[in-house]
Formats: structure tokens, C-alpha cells, sequence
């Protein structure tokens, strides 16, 4: 085991642990070892191109390098994670109000995304019709997630989600 004694001035464990094994410091010891087990966990759930990505930025550029991936993927999965959830959520959103209400809003700004195969722009109006309330209003209404519409364009509920809370409002 490799012990430093206070005051010696040899440095911490993980300095020594990092200059045994040819690293250098002990911060780089540690980024190392979070990037080896990076690969590990990819390999793990069967990420073969995410490992051997990382094995090749760590063997042919540096450890800071591949250190820099494991933090850029991990927001980018964070992200998509998120965006995914906010998706699927409008999209259960708008088949239950079509269900019972007839007819749903989703906001244009969201149409786009596609889930079960489904983009949600198909399961919406074409046009947010004119609910009776003034223009401030009626704009913001058109922003909001998923709007559910009675037969007679009359507001039912309002949906909107954020940061994969869910707030409604019965009109």
C-alpha cells in the first residue's frame, strides 16, 4: 500500500499512484481512471462505438482529451433524456385530449418532434381558432405545450410542462 507521511513532502496517494503507473499527476490519474471506467460502463450496456471511442482519444490524444468526451456526452445525454420525456409526455397529453375533448393545440414550436413514430404537429390543429379572450392572452395560450379544445372551440385544459413537471389548468 502507498502511504504519504504528512509533512514528508512526497505529495498525496494519488500523486504517487499517477507517477508509478507513468501519468504524471494525480489529477491525471484520476480523470484516467473515471475514462477507463467510462469504457467499462459502456461496454457493459453494449455501447461498442462510445467505448472504443473513448479508448482511442485516450490512447492516441490524451487523457484530458477523453476525459473532456465522458463530460460532453454525459450533457448531451442529460439533454436528450430530458427532451425525450417532454416529447412523450406532450404526446400522451394530446392523445388523451383528443380522446376526450376532440381536438388539441400543441404549440408550433414543438410540432416538429416525433414520437411512437408520430410527429406531434399531425395530431394538432392546424390553427389556434379565436377563444374569445384578448390577444395577450390568446398568444400566450399559443405557446403553451398542448391546449385541449372542446367541439365547439371552447378551452378545456391547458398543459404545460416544465422541466418534466406537469401544470394544469381546468378551464
Amino acid at each position: 500500500m502507498l502511504m504519504a507521511k504528512k509533512g514528508s513532502g512526497v505529495g498525496n496517494t494519488r500523486d504517487i499512484v499517477g507517477k508509478r503507473v507513468g501519468i504524471g499527476t494525480g489529477k491525471t490519474y484520476e480523470k484516467a481512471s473515471k475514462v477507463v471506467s467510462a469504457i467499462d460502463e459502456a461496454l457493459l450496456v453494449g455501447n461498442v462505438a462510445k467505448a472504443e471511442a473513448l479508448r482511442k482519444t485516450l490512447n492516441h490524444k490524451s487523457v484530458s482529451a477523453a476525459f473532456k468526451m465522458i463530460s460532453s456526452i454525459e450533457n448531451i445525454s442529460e439533454t436528450q433524456h430530458s427532451e425525450t420525456q417532454h416529447t412523450q409526455m406532450q404526446w400522451i397529453l394530446a392523445k388523451l385530449g383528443q380522446q376526450l375533448c376532440g381536438s388539441v393545440w400543441i404549440a408550433s414550436n414543438d410540432r416538429s418532434r416525433i414520437w411512437q413514430k408520430e410527429e406531434l404537429g399531425s395530431l394538432s390543429m392546424d390553427s389556434l381558432p379565436q377563444l374569445g379572450i384578448r390577444d395577450d392572452a390568446q398568444k400566450t395560450i399559443a405557446f403553451i405545450d398542448v391546449v385541449w379544445l372542446s367541439g365547439d372551440n371552447q378551452l378545456q385544459q391547458l398543459s404545460r410542462l416544465n422541466s418534466l413537471r406537469l401544470f394544469t389548468q381546468v378551464c
